[in-house]
């Protein structure tokens, strides 16, 4: 994208980020937060399933972001995003994020 967010606000929370790695495991920890049960359902369905684990070996790159929960964090740009984008959507409740570009 030749873009590197800056800012995240999720629930009118507001956090500095800097790489896309960053944004996608800010996304999980507040969507865990929010509703752990309506989490696991929306990581444990097969548009998004492969990116998740609780066991990192199973992982080629994981990124632990809740106790014991990992999510794979060898993706390009555009694959974080389309992750995250898909989790969103099998989120029941959530309205999405909003990112501003760096300057």
């Amino acid at each position: 994208t030749k873009k590197k967010p800056v800012t995240i606000s999720i629930m009118n929370v507001e956090k500095n980020i800097k790489t896309w790695k960053d944004f996608a495991v800010e996304v999980l920890k507040q969507l865990y937060a929010l509703d752990s049960d309506n989490f696991k359902s929306a990581t444990q369905a097969d548009n998004v399933a492969r990116y998740f684990s609780t066991d990192p070996a199973n992982l080629r790159q994981a990124s632990e972001f809740e106790n014991s929960l990992y999510v794979e964090s060898n993706l390009s740009t555009i694959n974080f995003l389309r992750m995250i984008n898909r989790v969103v959507k099998n989120f029941d409740g959530i309205s999405g994020t909003h990112i501003r570009d760096e300057i």
